[in-house]
């Protein structure tokens, strides 16, 4: 049983992350080989943009898959190395502050889950809120408990109108299979912060 809940842990983190890329940039081959002439050059770019980030999901899928466990220094050196293409787009900070001891330890499902999370959280700040400034911070709670917290200084958003989101259903999903807590905050013109506690 537990080898068949990893893999279908490992088939519908290839489905939702590089099956969805991969889908979006076969559609705009069609699309392209239709009607040539109404490709334009920002056409070409997304989809460019699009498989890079297929390229670097797969490598991230991956390395997780891969790893039984990761230290959060592992884990942090990782997020790093995710959020260094954002961090060349202009009017755009991420920031990192990381207190959570070098030898605590992620379950690899668990260290998935959570770095999932992050990146739907990232790329709803800029993508959907047009964040200029983006802090996460991540910090031990007990002996048993890792916390991240993801602010931004977004739009924001009114979360009873918005709770159901797939994206957000995703997160919620995605905190509760890795045994933790998630939590939204958020409110028009006033940012949205996210934090997930999972078990460490």
């Amino acid at each position: 049983q537990e080898m068949l809940n990893e893999k279908l842990r490992i088939s519908g983190e290839l489905h939702d992350n590089i099956g969805s890329q991969l889908s979006f940039i076969h559609s705009s081959i069609q699309n392209l080989r239709t009607d040539p002439d109404q490709g334009t050059r920002s056409d070409l770019q997304e989809t460019e943009n699009i498989a890079v980030n297929a390229i670097r999901d797969l490598r991230q899928t991956v390395w997780f898959i891969n790893n039984s466990s990761f230290t959060a220094d592992d884990f942090v050196i990782r997020l790093r190395e995710y959020i260094k293409p954002y961090q060349q787009i202009n009017n755009l900070a991420i920031a990192i502050s990381n207190e959570v001891p070098a030898d605590v330890v992620l379950s690899s499902a668990t260290a998935t889950h959570l770095f999932r999370i992050l990146q739907e959280a990232i790329n709803n700040a800029i993508k959907y809120a047009g964040a200029s400034e983006i802090d996460i911070q991540l910090r031990q709670d007990g002996k048993d408990s890792m916390v991240v917290s993801i602010n931004d200084n977004g739009q924001g958003f009114d979360t009873t109108q918005h709770s159901n989101g797939f994206g957000l259903r995703n997160m919620k999903d995605r905190a509760q299979r890795s045994g933790g807590k998630l939590a939204i905050t958020s409110a028009p013109d006033k940012g949205t912060s996210v934090e997930v506690s999972v078990p460490v």
